[in-house]
């Protein structure tokens, strides 16, 4: 009896191997773990933190191109021309999160170019180069200031070490001949501060009356080296208004600045096509910082990447973040943020006196449901892509997901690569980690005539697959979900009544059930990996099968 009853139970697992067809991948942990139809086309530029390898790699997660370098990359971008820019770490006496030192091109063949180094005992590049459409290089460094020097800028003295005080400072070069380089512009916050501690020094004042300039003594979220003051961690520049936006991880706040003026005149405060110098024209994401909020008022923690929406892209000319959530009072957490600049495209941002500076919230944000499920403490990036969905990258984890307007995942995928090279299919090796990554759609003129042929996943192991089934969601299931998220992290949500079963990959039954409306059912004790749903809804006459990822 009980081999007839086996025999039963084979012929059912067949039935429901031919209804899923190629769902059934085995349990995916890297490369490509989730793809619908509503993904964007295109190749994904990413170098991982432990790696001397980038890569480019089409939707289904296939390779189509590697470069290796000799050491790892921060960043990495291809431009129109094809040619590689790079950032990456170089020796000095500045150590601290996204130390750099070192700026390369390449060619698309992996030859180097050119090659510079900013590291020395008083300066030294760090984190985030932009590529300017003049062909100059926009870029941030630490400058060394004295412990006498920031004492007689008002700096607390308690608060200093031998240190002193490492201060950013924008820098625009001028690409030369034989890896050399000419300054043509600079900025640095060091001109710009307000202090109210001692009335005798210079840029006393009170800290509200003075929006366009920095509190010396103002840091919510200090570094294990008390020197690093700000920890700019992102810039961008528009073109079209002639500024720059500037991320400052320990202020939680953004900044822009007039990029009009000589190098003469950013150190003052009332010069350039905007008439403040180099004083601030805008910040946002935390007015506690310029005495005109609140914590409730803080919005950013933590945040990398802030850019300006290009004008080509759905929500052009508003701002764009990754808002990592670090330090983040009560849950730890991510969010993806668009904010609608107040200056109706002039350049100019209008603020009331004793007022904080507009908007009070983002005009779009992505949260992950269960909201934790996406957090990124450090790093970390995101683009707007040409169709309106939006690439994030999850730094801390390697992962990069890409959602649509509402906030649907449509594209997910985990860098498979740490120092050890390529990791195998079904496990989750550490040191995930990657700065940015950048998505390019097939046209773009990098890649014409090049043989962008995909070959194979990078990651080991794993059976072939078929990533247009990687998520297959009937139509009635995409219109109104009957359960949500997915991928999941810990808790599925069932929307609508229902009989369900969760299944491995060799179809066994690991859990099931029958859904009220709004149940909410722990996955916590399921591992990572990719499972098999069964959903029949109340007076349902089809089963729905789809993939369930669990993260």
């Amino acid at each position: 009896m009980e081999l007839i009853r086996l025999s039963l139970r084979f012929h059912i697992f067949l039935g429901l191997l031919a209804a899923v067809q190629t769902i059934s991948q085995g349990q995916r942990t890297l490369g490509l773990l989730f793809r619908n139809e509503n993904a964007s086309a295109g190749y994904t530029l990413f170098a991982p933190s432990f790696s001397r390898d980038a890569f480019l790699v089409d939707e289904c997660g296939y390779l189509v191109k590697k470069w290796t370098f000799p050491q790892p990359s921060l960043d990495i971008t291809l431009l129109p021309d094809g040619r590689l820019f790079r950032t990456s770490r170089a020796a000095g006496s500045f150590t601290g999160g996204g130390a750099g030192g070192r700026l390369d091109f390449y060619s698309w063949e992996g030859k180097q170019e050119w090659s510079i180094t900013l590291a020395d005992t008083k300066m030294h590049h760090h984190h985030d180069a932009q590529l300017l459409p003049n062909g100059n290089i926009l870029l941030s460094v630490w400058y060394k200031y004295s412990r006498e020097e920031a004492i007689q800028k008002g700096f607390r003295a308690e608060k200093l070490t031998n240190e002193g005080v490492w201060s950013d400072r924008i820098l625009e070069i001028k690409p030369l001949p034989a890896n050399d380089y000419a300054v043509v512009w600079e900025w640095d916050f060091w001109d710009h501060t307000i202090q109210d501690i001692n009335a005798s020094l210079p840029d006393y004042g009170m800290i509200s009356d003075f929006p366009e300039r920095l509190d010396v003594n103002f840091s919510e979220d200090p570094g294990a080296n008390p020197a690093e003051w700000l920890h700019v961690n992102s810039l961008d520049y528009n073109e079209g208004l002639d500024q720059i936006l500037i991320s400052s991880k320990f202020h939680n706040e953004v900044y822009i600045i007039d990029h009009s003026t000589s190098t003469e005149e950013a150190k003052g405060h009332a010069a350039g096509r905007y008439g403040r110098g180099g004083d601030f024209l805008y910040r946002w994401g935390n007015p506690r910082s310029y005495g005109r909020g609140t914590r409730d008022q803080h919005w950013l923690y933590g945040q990398h990447d802030a850019q300006w929406i290009p004008d080509s892209l759905p929500g052009a000319g508003r701002m764009l973040l990754f808002n990592n959530g670090s330090n983040r009072i009560g849950e730890l957490y991510s969010t993806i943020d668009e904010i609608t600049l107040p200056d109706s495209g002039t350049g100019i941002y209008p603020l009331l006196a004793g007022q904080r500076y507009a908007p009070e919230f983002p005009a779009w944000m992505y949260e992950a449901e269960p909201r934790n499920s996406l957090y990124s403490a450090r790093i970390s990036g995101v683009q707007r892509l040409p169709g309106g969905n939006t690439l994030i990258c999850e730094g801390n984890t390697g992962r990069f997901w890409e959602v649509n307007e509402r906030g649907q995942l449509v594209w997910l995928y985990r860098n498979p690569v740490n120092q050890q090279g390529p990791g195998t299919q079904g496990l989750l090796p550490a040191n995930l980690d990657v700065f940015q990554i950048h998505r390019y759609p097939k046209e773009y003129p990098a890649f014409t005539d090049k043989a962008l042929t995909p070959t194979s996943p990078i990651e080991q192991g794993g059976p072939e697959y078929d990533c247009l089934k990687l998520s297959l969601i009937t139509e009635e299931l995409a219109q109104e979900p009957a359960f949500f998220p997915n991928p999941v992290t810990e808790t599925l949500i069932f929307r609508i009544g229902g009989q369900w079963s969760i299944l491995n990959q060799v179809g066994q039954t690991l859990l099931s059930g029958v859904a009220e409306s709004e149940v909410r059912l722990s996955l916590s004790a399921l591992p990572a990996g990719q499972y098999i749903l069964r959903f029949t809804p109340v007076n349902g006459k089809k089963t729905h099968i789809c993939s369930l990822i669990k993260m």
